[in-house]
């Protein structure tokens, strides 16, 4: 997701995460009232020690040339590439710390990684400064030592270490791991050797055998640049369908690329610059290998030339596709790239006049990050010239946010920037601080609405068409009312223009209950992810949350056990309502029915698909509470599948969705809990990060027959 599209959502998301902290909150009081006497009690004991500690490790430090103080970050528990050590640490205590190589504490190491738990900070501190340490004599001791570490959480924070410290006998450790008997170990590993071996091992266990007897023995580099020269050898050898699957899988090996000069160098040497500019150029059209060659081109670092002769066309063109547009303003948004300002301004205006929206936010978010003051007036104008929420978000909140340091407010429209350029001019510098806003015509007029009854979905509540077919590249979007009734309002997204019939088993069809007040503001951002993060072949549905009551304190999704006493239905019956309804117009294949929820839309997503008989056979649920008692008894989920995001760093502690870990897989249902860096909200990898989540749920077949809900 360029710049901060990950904050995109944060505006309609405030509300109801505001009530769901207090409910936090409030569950949290009484453990506090119990725990604050020990607390006092225990403080003058823990201040009195404290200096002594203080003393001891100072010496120590000192004796041993321990590193300065550390700095304190909560680590992913899902691999990824940041080789930035002193990040990493987290609670690390002067108990923590190993002993110096060869310097006989051989015992007390073993009993130290013997000693390691599910604590995964206390493990990373270990690998830490393993990974510090003379590079022979800790491989050694984690060989000797490696098969009776007993807990898997703690070797696969290990395999961390040593791959953000970018370790020179990185590749020996992470055989370890790939020799190790837990599947989750073997699959860390496999995970950082992307980085290094740029082949998916996990896919293909046999050509790991090759690739490491190939590797042994030589240097890191050497070994690394060899691997990238012929990574890029098979992209160039791709055909057909080939082309687009090596495309979608390039965001697994740019960070390889990026970190590892030697990788880079290698794959510039191999023709990937050459390679990319052929995949823009004969696959324009195509989303996919667009993208692909968009993410081998960032960590490449191609020059202006390049950006000139190759990016460049394809942002003057009018007859751009959206993705393709928005991957050249992205790639061209770099600071010092003044150059480009003119060229982005345009294809501004024209997304704007085309109402290509997506492209739109992406182009406001490369100006940002280029940071020009002399774009603000005609960004202003492009504001003005339209005052919807595509632009006073979009172009305010990924461009002019960055450029003036304004925050977003929705009440930012066009006319509040104009006032505020003409207070605030005075601190940009010539020629910018004289420039006037220009008047740009208005935005391009929406399609017109479908007539009411009309073709085969008469009688079912149909609405207007959000957004027609504009481009060969866009997705279309309808408001419907599942079963003709107003509340159970929700926006089918797809198919693809370009599909003449539908897969042969039926669409996949991905549901959505939004975060925040779950309100149709959030239509744009799941349009992104059926675009982004969705293989072909899925239709989307969104649900609005009708909204039964006025109080703050509302549920916005309420349930069969957390219910509204205004409520005419519960979100079960409204999953129930929108499967049928969209299975009436297409064919469905039942077994891939998946949910998607965030924040207050997990809750009920959890319901859903814990009851006995649901149309739902996977779900990702992110930044969510997990509460059993409010939920279905957790039996029947055998052949269920969850997928759960979260973030150390979420107000909503990891218990949560720890606990939903713990208790769905008890149950028999295949449960995955992955986290992410940043807090409560997208952040990072947006779509990567959910269409991981769907990849997974793919993979995990049901194994009985789907059954939905008789309508209540």
């Amino acid at each position: 997701m360029h710049g901060d599209e990950n904050d995109r959502l944060d505006e309609a998301m405030r509300r109801a995460d505001d009530l769901l902290v207090e409910s936090l909150r409030d569950e949290d009081r009484g453990r506090r009232r119990g725990r604050r006497r020990l607390t006092i009690a225990c403080a003058a004991i823990v201040l009195m020690c404290g200096f002594a500690v203080l003393a001891w490790s100072s010496g120590r430090a000192a004796r041993r040339g321990a590193p300065p103080a550390l700095v304190a970050a909560s680590a992913p528990a899902h691999p990824t590439f940041q080789p930035d050590v002193a990040k990493l640490y987290a609670n690390v205590t002067p108990d923590d710390r190993l002993p110096p190589p060869g310097g006989g504490g051989g015992a007390s190491l073993s009993a130290r990684l013997l000693s390691l738990s599910h604590d995964w900070r206390k493990a990373l501190a270990v690998g830490c400064e393993l990974a510090a340490a003379d590079p022979d004599a800790a491989l050694a001791a984690l060989k000797s030592n490696w098969s009776r570490i007993p807990s898997s959480e703690a070797r696969q924070q290990i395999l961390k270490a040593f791959v953000f410290k970018a370790h020179p006998r990185v590749l020996d450790v992470l055989d370890l791991g790939m020799n190790d008997p837990e599947p989750q170990v073997q699959a860390w590993a496999a995970n950082y050797l992307c980085n290094y071996a740029f082949v998916d091992f996990a896919e293909n266990r046999a050509a790991y055998s090759d690739w490491r007897r190939q590797a042994a023995d030589k240097p890191l580099a050497t070994v690394v640049a060899a691997s990238a020269r012929a990574y890029v050898e098979r992209l160039k050898a791709a055909r057909g369908a080939d082309v687009a699957r090596e495309a979608r899988w390039v965001s697994e090996a740019r960070l390889g690329l990026r970190e590892i000069p030697a990788a880079r160098a290698a794959a510039v040497d191999a023709g990937a610059l050459d390679l990319a500019a052929a995949w823009l150029r004969d696959h324009v059209g195509d989303r996919d290998i667009v993208r692909g060659a968009a993410e081998l081109l960032c960590p490449l670092g191609p020059d202006e030339m390049y950006l000139r002769r190759v990016v460049l066309p394809l942002l003057v063109d009018e007859a751009t596709p959206s993705e393709a547009l928005a991957a050249a303003a992205d790639l061209l948004g770099r600071p010092g790239n003044a150059w480009a300002v003119e060229p982005l301004l345009d294809a501004l205006r024209r997304a704007l006049l085309t109402k290509k929206d997506h492209a739109g936010w992406t182009i406001a978010g490369a100006l940002g990050e280029i940071g020009d003051p002399g774009a603000i007036p005609p960004m202003i104008a492009v504001i003005a010239a339209d005052n919807t929420y595509q632009t006073i978000y979009g172009v305010g909140h990924f461009g002019l946010s960055k450029m003036t340091g304004v925050r977003y407010d929705q009440s930012h429209d066009g006319a509040w920037w104009k006032q505020w350029w003409e207070r605030e001019r005075q601190r940009f510098p010539e020629p910018a601080r004289s420039a006037t806003i220009p008047e740009l015509p208005a935005a391009g007029v929406k399609p017109a609405a479908a007539a009411a009854g009309s073709g085969p979905a008469a009688g079912r509540g149909r609405g207007p068409i959000l957004a027609a077919m504009l481009a060969a590249d866009e997705l279309p979007v309808q408001e419907l009312s599942a079963g003709g009734d107003e509340k159970k309002k929700f926006f089918l997204i797809g198919p693809e223009p370009s599909a003449k019939k539908p897969p042969e088993s039926g669409h996949r069809l991905l549901l959505v209950l939004p975060g925040g007040d779950g309100s149709a503001e959030f239509q744009p951002f799941v349009t992104s992810i059926a675009r982004r993060a969705l293989p072909p072949g899925y239709l989307v549905a969104e649900l609005v949350a009708p909204r039964w009551s006025d109080a703050e304190n509302h549920i916005v999704w309420p349930t069969e056990k957390s219910r509204d006493p205004k409520m005419k239905f519960t979100t079960e019956a409204f999953i129930d309502a929108v499967v049928a309804d969209v299975g009436k117009t297409h064919k469905l294949d039942v077994k891939q029915v998946r949910a998607l929820a965030w924040s207050s839309g997990g809750p009920a997503v959890y319901a859903a698909a814990m009851r006995a008989k649901t149309p739902i056979t996977g779900s990702l649920v992110a930044m969510s509470v997990f509460k059993p008692a409010q939920l279905p008894p957790a039996q029947n989920l055998k052949g269920r599948a969850f997928y759960i995001l979260h973030s150390p760093q979420d107000f909503i502690p990891m218990t949560f969705p720890r606990n939903a870990e713990k208790v769905l897989a008890a149950a028999g249902a295949k449960a995955q809990l992955v986290t992410y860096e940043g807090g409560h909200g997208w952040h990072g990898d947006v779509f990567g990060n959910i269409r991981a989540g769907v990849d997974w749920l793919e993979k995990q077949q049901p194994e009985q027959p789907v059954t939905t809900r008789p309508k209540e």
